[in-house]
Parts: structure tokens; sequence; C-alpha cells
């Protein structure tokens, strides 16, 4: 009996700088286990993030190293994806490209979220003036599709990177003021917020406290969902020539240019950078509607 107690060691009894890390598998798992469309978008994205990450390691080529005697090869040992007008490996610049994607991605995501969450947060629960005079420029902002007024912001910040995320993140931050004000107005009646203002807290230490900790999963659910669609933004911005300027591999721009006139006798320049558009928005897509009915109380029994 004893042997059979000392083999037996339950999570309760693990050393305790064990237990987080093993309650965090183990929900790991069980989220793997009930949501499979949600663990095959983990490994999509998992597979180009590691991919971006070891770049130097799974490519022959540099990006932008061009051979026009080599131009328009189809894919071989050497070109695993073949080559583009003026000699480039295709394979590298998908590769390469990822990194940009992920990149504007999560950076534009998490800027626009972020300053969404905070300034809804606000909104919601200042009310009043503040909560009028943010919610008319959301209007004004919710008034133009997020990608023409991430084209407007371009027009105005001019091309680069750096312009890129940030015409991304302002573009996507009316909707997210929106959705989180929406969720404080319901987050504010709890009696634990009433009592926090009956002892005297200050609404600066309210809104820290004891509101944004509970609108953190409405929030992790809008930035997994924004995540492909900056990713599209990105690649549409890119493919018409507002993006990410060149050499810099951008799957959008490798989309647009010669890879249109050239689609008939190299189709690999329009169906590699398409593909992998498609697989990573999918990727991130099915992540973040899994996360959703895990996260969102009303679809956790579903």
């Amino acid at each position: 009996m004893a042997t059979q107690a000392t083999e037996r060691r339950p999570l309760d009894q693990a050393p305790a700088w064990l237990r987080p890390g093993r309650r965090y598998l183990a929900g790991f798992g069980r989220f793997l286990k009930r949501k499979p469309l949600g663990a095959a978008g983990l490994f999509m994205i998992g597979i180009v993030l590691l991919g971006a990450i070891a770049a130097p390691l799974v490519t022959l080529h540099e990006p932008t190293t061009q051979d026009v005697a080599r131009r328009l090869q189809g894919p071989s040992a050497e070109f695993w994806l073949g080559t583009d007008s003026i000699g480039r490996d295709v394979w590298s610049r998908i590769v390469y490209g990822a990194r940009i994607s992920l990149l504007v991605g999560f950076v534009a995501v998490g800027m626009g979220a972020t300053v969404g969450m905070v300034v809804g947060v606000m909104s919601g629960y200042l009310g009043g003036r503040v909560d009028t005079v943010i919610q008319r420029l959301v209007e004004i902002g919710l008034a133009f599709p997020s990608l023409l007024l991430a084209l407007a912001l371009m027009a105005g910040l001019g091309t680069g990177l750096d312009k890129v995320i940030i015409a991304i993140g302002l573009a996507m931050m009316p909707r997210q003021v929106r959705v989180m004000r929406g969720v404080v107005l319901s987050v504010k009646e709890n009696p634990y917020v009433e009592a926090a203002r009956a002892i005297g807290c200050r609404q600066g230490r309210i809104m820290l406290r004891h509101i944004a900790p509970n609108v953190a999963a409405p929030w992790l659910i809008l930035a997994s969902a924004a995540l492909g669609g900056a990713i599209l933004t990105e690649a549409t911005l890119s493919f018409l020539g507002m993006g990410v300027p060149e050499p810099h591999p951008s799957w959008g721009r490798m989309l647009s240019g010669a890879a249109s006139r050239y689609v008939q006798v190299a189709p690999w320049l329009v169906i590699s950078p398409g593909a992998a558009i498609a697989v990573l928005v999918l990727g991130f897509n099915l992540l973040g509607d899994a996360l959703r009915d895990v996260l969102d109380p009303k679809l956790r029994g579903r």
C-alpha cells in the first residue's frame, strides 16, 4: 500500500514550483482535445512561425539575390518553389515574408487592441462627456471600411513597415473601442464594482483592478480574431503598392506586378504566396473561433 501511494503522485502533491506549469499543460491538452479545429489552426500558425524564426536554416538562397539567367525557373531541388521574373528564389521570399506578415499582425493588433481596450474601458466606465466625445470619433472611424481607412492613412503616412503597422492598428481601433465599451457597460454594474465605489476607491483603481481583468477574455478573443484580418490587410496594401516597399519580401507584393503578368507561364509565382496567406489567415481564424468558444461563458457549454 505504501509503495502504491508513493508511485501515485497527484497534481496537488507535486512540488509547488511544478504545479502551475502542470496545470497549464493539462489545460492546454484539454483545449487541443476539445477543439480539434483550434488545434489545427495552432499547428498552422506554429509551422509558419517556426519557419520564420529558422529562416536562414531552411532556405538555400537570400530572398533579395537576383540572377536573371535563372529567371522563371520551375520548382527544382535547388529552387523548391521556382524563381521569379528577376531570378529570386520564391521559397526564400515566402519564408522571409512570413516574418513581415507575423510582425505586422502581432504588433499592429497588439497596439490597436490594447489602445482600443484602454479607450473602451474609459468610455464605458466614465460615461458622460468623455463617452460622448469618444463614441462620436468611433462612429466616424466606423463609417469607413477598415481597408479604406488603412489606405487613407497610408496615403498620409507614406510607405514603410512602421507606417503599415501604425495604419493597420489605427484602422482596427474603432471596432475594438466599440466592442470593449459594450462589455464594460455590463461589467461595471456588478456588485463588486459598486462595493469598490462604496468604500471610496478611485476611478483609476476601479478601472485597473476591477474592470480591466474582467474584460481580458473578450479582449483576447477580439485580438485573436483580428490577427488574420491584419495580415490580410497588410497583404492587400502591399498588393496595391502602398505597403512594405522593395526589396523586402512581402506576400502581397509577390502577388502583384510581374506575378500577374507571368501567371500563365509561371503559376508558382501566384500559387505560392496565395497559399501562404490562406494558410496563415485560416490558422488565426480557426484559433480565434476556438478561443471564443472556450473563453466566452455563453458558448462554453456548446
